[in-house]
Order: C-alpha cells, then structure tokens, then sequence
C-alpha cells in the first residue's frame, strides 16, 4: 500500500506484501498475512499473522489494551504464528489487557513455541492474558526474554492418557 496511514476499522486487511505507511488496527479490525509492516503498527483489534500458520514482520508493533493476538498453533507439527518485530515492542502498562488467543490447527503438544521476536520490548508483560478456551490445553504460560516471548503449553491431562490407549490400538491393527 501507497505511503499513507492505513487504518483497519472493520473486517480483516490480510497483508501479503508491504505497508509502507503507519497502520491502526482498531477494535473491530483484524490484520492477519505474512507481509511486513515497514513503519509503526498499532493494534486496539486483532492480530492474526500468516494466512495459515505464519510470520508477519513489523517495523515497531504497540499493543493497545484491548488489543488481541490471535495466534494459531500446530502441536503435531511444532510450528506456531509469529510475529517479527524488527524494532519495539510496547505492551500497555495495564495487567490483563492484551489477550493472547490460542487456535489450536492440529492436536495438541506439550512444547514451547514462539510467540513474538523483537529488539526491545518496553511495557508490562504481565498485560498479556492467554484464552487457551477449548483447545485441549489446560496450561499455558509465557517465557519472556532479551529478544522474544514463547509460550509453553501443556495438553489437558486426559488427552495425555488417551496417547498410550491410540498407540496400543495401533500396534494391535499391525
């Protein structure tokens, strides 16, 4: 897009190239793809990066409170959305006010995936709140470092006794 601001009110902007200018997610609005925001994004609506399972890339990304990243996760092939930011992160300073919703695409894994990569992060980290709601984890965490936020998730405990009973059945067929 041309180098002005793009504001994404309602419905999704998926991104596939490059944005040149500013853009403002609001409430309403979702931005999802695996292009690349070349200069300030700020997001009050969604983040949904990749098409599918992706990497979407950002000059500087601010998390507005009520702010959401709807990150998709495939335990079965350990891959996850990420989004790449090139410069700051800036969480909001309130507790709980960005959420962190997980859409699981395959079963699920115990595992650390990432989340987010940037070169520095500024705010309250403790504003990210997980919806891990009917996904087949029962926990879910957040590993913060110098350069990047994984998420570690663990699978409900019920699930984790199935495997054996799956893998029996299956040596019992062969």
């Amino acid at each position: 897009l041309s180098n002005l601001d793009t504001y994404v009110k309602e419905g999704t902007l998926c991104v596939t190239g490059a944005i040149v200018g500013d853009v403002y997610v609001q409430a309403n609005g979702k931005l999802s793809g695996t292009g690349a925001l070349k200069r300030d994004a700020a997001v009050s609506g969604t983040v949904a990066p990749g098409t599918s399972i992706g990497t979407l890339d950002a000059a500087w990304l601010t998390f507005e409170p009520g702010g959401r990243y709807e990150w998709e996760v495939d335990g079965g092939s350990v891959a996850a959305d990420t989004i790449a930011v090139a410069g700051t992160l800036e969480l909001p300073e309130a507790a709980n006010s960005v959420t962190v919703k997980v859409v699981q695409v395959g079963g699920p894994v115990a595992g650390a995936y990432p989340l987010v990569t940037y070169a520095m992060l500024t705010g309250n980290t403790n504003a990210l709140v997980v919806d891990a709601a009917g996904t087949g984890y029962s926990q879910a965490s957040f590993n913060i470092t110098d350069s990047g936020i994984t998420m570690g998730l663990v699978p409900e405990p019920a699930l984790l006794m199935l495997a054996p009973l799956a893998l029996a059945a299956f040596r019992r067929r062969t």
